[in-house]
């Protein structure tokens, strides 16, 4: 399906990018019902996502990481990508206190698995990885129900 709105931005794979990543992507949020809630949850898996990106994907260098939102026939999705080591094991990671970071506790995926729709990701060792995150509006939820 087409998306009825979109953005893109790309970003350095720095620390300081975090908060513009967020403040972004539940700005462009706010055009679908979403309650305060529901955007905090947004701002919530983006950033673990991202920080993931930073922590993760480019362990011994600044790379680049792609941030994609949409707005699909009443669905936000938003995709994070970036071009890192990838994962090796993607049912591992996703288990809670699974992290290759001892920094780390280990629970960005289960928080994004929590607080969105939807998540499904996809990666390959040495080529990145894409997490592409899904929510619908509790509002918009019962009107279909």
């Amino acid at each position: 399906m087409r998306a009825d709105n979109f953005m893109y931005v790309e970003v350095p794979s720095l620390e300081c990018n975090l908060k513009l990543v967020k403040l972004t992507v539940g700005a462009f949020a706010v055009q679908l019902p979403f309650t305060i809630d529901e955007l905090d949850d947004i701002k919530l898996a983006v950033s673990e996502a991202v920080t993931n990106c930073i922590v993760h994907a480019y362990p011994d260098e600044a790379g680049l990481i792609k941030v994609r939102c949409e707005s699909i026939g009443g669905v936000f999705q938003v995709t994070v990508e970036d071009q890192g080591v990838g994962i090796a094991d993607i049912g591992w990671a996703r288990e809670a206190a699974n992290t290759t970071s001892v920094e780390r506790m280990g629970i960005g995926l289960s928080v994004i698995e929590q607080t969105m729709s939807s998540m499904t990701i996809e990666s390959a060792v040495g080529r990145g990885t894409g997490i592409v995150m899904a929510k619908v509006p509790e509002r918009s939820r019962g009107e279909q129900g």
